[in-house]
């Protein structure tokens, strides 16, 4: 009995390793995220944080984590005094870029930054590199099947469970 336990939990261990990203924190980082974007709640912004750091701690090399990070940061700066704003920007102009050099070809990485980096100020020069991730994905969103998404770190995050892979599909396209 012993052994079949062991077995079950290594298996659950290479499963969760294979589907790539602890789904239940990012969720629940997301939670924390959504709680802070409501001005009435920072504090959610820095659970969020928190929820990301660590996810990112456990994982370096995990894209979306530092993507998801960054955004936090992002939110921080929007709620920051003016004189720290700067800082928290450029940590969530860094986690990006990271996230894009550890896998350029993370499409939600590449929309997450692209979003971001859009919504910037001009000063930041930002605008380029939304430029240039909005061409990319537009370009890729065309070579990719609604089947191909579901092979792409992240898309359990971003699917809805109620909705086919083709209403995602669509749906990404439209973001995009």
């Amino acid at each position: 009995m012993r052994k079949i336990i062991l077995i079950f939990v290594a298996l659950c261990l290479i499963l969760s390793a294979v589907n790539g990203i602890n789904l239940k924190d990012v969720n629940r980082g997301y939670k924390y995220y959504v709680e802070g974007a409501k001005k009435e709640d920072k504090a959610g912004t820095d659970r969020a944080i928190a929820v990301f750091k660590k996810l990112e701690n456990d994982d370096p090399k995990n894209a979306l984590y530092k993507a998801l990070l960054g955004n936090s940061f992002f939110l921080k700066a929007r709620d920051a005094f003016l004189l720290s704003k700067l800082s928290w920007v450029n940590k969530g102009k860094k986690k990006h870029d990271e996230a894009v050099k550890i896998n350029p070809g993370n499409i939600w990485v590449r929309i997450e930054r692209g979003i971001m980096s859009m919504n910037l100020p001009d000063f930041l020069n930002r605008f380029e590199i939304a430029q240039n991730d909005f061409e990319y994905l537009i370009h890729e969103i065309e070579n990719l099947t609604p089947k191909d998404l579901t092979k792409i770190e992240g898309y359990r995050f971003y699917k809805k469970d109620d909705e086919s892979i083709k209403q995602f599909y669509q749906k990404t396209k439209q973001k995009i």
